[in-house]
Parts: structure tokens; C-alpha cells; sequence
């Protein structure tokens, strides 16, 4: 399936436990240009916080409603 990415900046990260950030950015394999990490703002407004979550640890994204789940709690993002 092909999809804009830039789209998809600033969808929520769902965790197990509740929303914990946003999707910043995509990292990409550079031999398969196949999406490998995505790096996703965890922290407030006033105190940004960049984590880099495999998506492995991501369930099929919900492209409806431009969300994401994941296979872990806040405190594992």
C-alpha cells in the first residue's frame, strides 16, 4: 500500500496504557528503503522529547483515523 508519509507527521502513538506522543519522523533502511524506526515526540509542549520505537513494537496502523498502536506501556516508550 502506498501512502504519503508527511501525512502522517503529528498522528498519535497509542500505548497500552494511553496516548504517548506523536510521530515526528520516519527512519528508513538505506538498502530496501523500508521504514525501520519511527521517532516519535513523548514530551510537552514546552519540553520536547524524541524516542525511536522499532515497528516491530507497532500493531497495523489504523490509516481511517491516522493512528498507531503499540505493543507497550509509556514507560517502556
Amino acid at each position: 500500500m502506498l501512502c504519503v508519509l508527511n501525512a502522517l507527521v503529528g498522528s498519535p502513538i497509542i500505548a497500552t496504557d494511553g496516548e504517548t506522543g506523536s510521530i515526528r519522523n520516519f527512519l528508513f533502511d538505506d538498502q530496501s528503503w523500508k521504514i525501520r524506526y519511527l521517532v516519535v515526540n513523548v514530551g510537552s509542549w514546552l519540553k520536547r522529547q524524541d524516542v525511536v520505537i522499532h515497528i516491530t513494537a507497532l500493531e497495523q496502523p489504523d490509516w481511517a483515523n491516522k493512528t498507531f498502536r503499540a505493543h507497550m506501556t509509556n514507560d517502556e516508550g
